[in-house]
């Protein structure tokens, strides 16, 4: 479902990267991050420059994520560099 929703995104959103997660990844990560949920298979890190957190684009995203039948309530936005390398592989 995740690589579905990859490929529609991509000609509909302005996304710097898409970055596909797997289930090893995620259990990588959830050495460092706790809040990624038990259920999540795969996730997907989208880079997109936004003009502020109240950008429209973020509502977008929202509804891509809904539309797509993904874990949306779970799912996060970082909108500092903080929050960037808090996701990144260690």
């Amino acid at each position: 479902a995740a690589v579905s929703a990859v490929e529609r995104w991509r000609g509909e959103a302005p996304a710097r990267m898409f970055e596909y997660m797997d289930r090893p990844s995620l259990e990588l990560l959830r050495t460092r991050v706790n809040e990624i949920p038990a259920a999540a298979g795969a996730a997907i890190l989208i880079e997109q420059e936004l003009e502020s957190e109240e950008d429209p684009e973020v509502d977008r995203w929202i509804e891509r994520i809904e539309a797509s039948g993904a874990m949306a309530e779970e799912s996060w936005f970082g909108m500092s560099a903080a929050d960037r390398e808090r996701w990144s592989a260690p």
